[in-house]
């Protein structure tokens, strides 16, 4: 299933067993304001992911923040404090060719996610690749 940020969804379960049916009753839930990637950069081994929390991400308390990488199952980075909007975010593990990660922070609230940001693994010896406000989509640096 894919969802909106911050919509409200209304769901019910269902089962059945031969002639049997059960249902439970109509719960919901509010799915949490996506989070903005600001900036970043990679380069053969490892990438830099710069996101912003929204501001109404959830109660003050504390906050799990980690990534998505090519699908795999979420992993946790950092635990960080809900008051810090701009969370810096270390990538290992970059598979050759093309690499896919998603930012997420979680809360009591439930998971946001970030859109995809997808990149081409460069070789050993190309520059790191960076990106953010002021410096277009692909400034290369050395």
């Amino acid at each position: 299933i894919t969802t909106v940020p911050n919509t409200k969804y209304y769901f019910k379960a269902y089962a059945q067993n031969g002639t049997q049916k059960a249902e439970g009753e109509v719960m919901s839930f509010i799915t949490l304001p996506e989070i903005t990637v600001t900036g970043g950069s990679y380069g053969s081994s490892s990438a830099t992911i710069i996101a912003e929390l929204p501001s109404d991400i959830g109660n003050a308390e504390t906050l799990r923040i980690g990534y998505n990488l090519n699908g795999t199952s979420d992993i946790e980075v950092t635990t960080g404090d809900q008051n810090n909007r701009t969370h810096t975010i270390e990538v290992s593990n970059l598979k050759d060719g093309e690499n896919t990660i998603k930012v997420f922070a979680q809360n009591s609230s439930g998971k946001a996610y970030s859109s995809e940001i997808t990149f081409t693994k460069p070789e050993s010896d190309e520059p790191i690749i960076s990106w953010g406000p002021g410096n277009g989509s692909g400034e290369t640096i050395n």
